[in-house]
């Protein structure tokens, strides 16, 4: 049963998200030295998609605390690949038409979001769509992960699930790499829920997990900076550097969740009419297209400095700077749209058919 409560801390965390992925992938638009750009960009852009896995994550567990019967699991698929394939096979066939080289494989793989299941080597990655791919593989283990009701078994189950997907990427070479890269982020998101939401005795001190997440960050930046620093090290302990990442971006948005949590308690001791004003509706808005961003942000970005805007010949600064007045804000603004449609346009699909199946049967 959805639970209808808002999450105003998920709503803003979530505006985060696509705000930071937005800005820096359309960084890589504006930039000339790409290759420099696009270690920039996927550094920050990666906090973005971290903070939708965690949001995810935090928020299923929110609304499905438990899934008991096989029913409850079908409705929750259901669910789930009617609020992710609509709108995500718009993008992908539009994609197909403005990307130059797409094979067949990859068309195959990207239309049913299987991007997850392989590695990059079967296929060629072009597109940031490979999210979905991992998202999806994320849902349907996420019944097996909430299984156990203590919250040990849990972690327990999180560590067997990552260790048999760890064995057949090893054994069978299938399973994107992404998958281990995001997956305790993911988990993180349901522990934190769970905390909160079954442990209600159980009070969050946010100052004190900040200092100490910060101090955690500031060592785990230091062991990354030597084996950056030490290229022997780097060839003797690969899977140490990629570990030392995985934590510091689950501490990275802890820490952000932590900051956003002590500044919501600040609010509504001294501004409780935030969560009624513009400000916050606007930032509603945007979480609630946050999906439906993400899916068009580079189609839009892709139309507008190469279809639209190449054909002024402008100097480039002055391309730039017009792709950022007019095309961020139209990113969220058709994002937005898209989604509102989306979801109208479905559900009278969804009516007309149950209307028609009455007549029928």
């Amino acid at each position: 049963m959805l639970k209808k409560k808002n999450l105003p801390d998920m709503d803003i965390l979530r505006a985060l998200a696509i705000i930071i992925i937005v800005l820096f992938h359309w960084y890589l638009f504006c930039c000339q030295n790409k290759d420099l750009a696009a270690l920039k960009a996927v550094y920050y852009a990666n906090i973005g998609l971290c903070l939708f896995f965690f949001v995810s994550a935090y928020v299923l567990y929110y609304n499905y605390e438990s899934l008991e019967s096989a029913s409850d699991i079908v409705n929750f698929f259901r669910k789930r690949a009617k609020r992710i394939y609509p709108l995500y096979w718009v993008a992908f066939i539009v994609l197909i038409f403005i990307i130059d080289k797409y094979f067949f494989a990859n068309s195959i793989i990207g239309f049913l979001g299987l991007q997850g299941f392989f590695p990059e080597t079967y296929y060629v990655n072009t597109t940031y769509l490979w999210f979905i791919g991992i998202i999806i593989i994320y849902y349907l283990i996420y019944p097996i992960l909430i299984r156990p009701k203590s919250l040990i078994n849990k972690f327990s189950m999180a560590a067997a699930i990552f260790l048999i997907f760890s064995l057949i990427s090893i054994n069978f070479h299938v399973v994107n790499v992404k998958f281990f890269l995001y997956y305790w982020v993911f988990f993180s998101g349901i522990v934190l829920c769970c905390l909160n939401e079954n442990y209600k005795d159980f009070k969050l001190d946010y100052r004190k997990l900040l200092i100490e997440s910060l101090v955690l960050i500031a060592i785990l930046a230091v062991l990354a900076w030597i084996l950056i620093s030490q290229p022997t090290l780097i060839n003797s302990f690969p899977a140490y550097l990629t570990l030392i990442i995985q934590m510091e971006y689950i501490i990275a948005v802890l820490i952000i969740y932590f900051v956003l949590n002590m500044f919501i308690e600040v609010i509504n001791r001294n501004y409780k009419k935030f969560f009624q004003s513009k400000t916050y509706g606007v930032i509603s808005k945007i979480s609630y297209s946050a999906y439906a961003t993400y899916l068009l942000h580079d189609i839009v970005g892709t139309i507008l400095l190469y279809k639209i805007l190449f054909i002024f010949n402008l100097p480039t600064t002055l391309n730039n700077l017009l792709l950022i007045i007019i095309g961020l804000p139209l990113v969220f603004i058709i994002g937005y749209y898209a989604q509102k449609w989306e979801i109208k346009i479905i559900n009278i699909i969804l009516q007309s058919l149950q209307n028609l199946s009455k007549k029928i049967f």
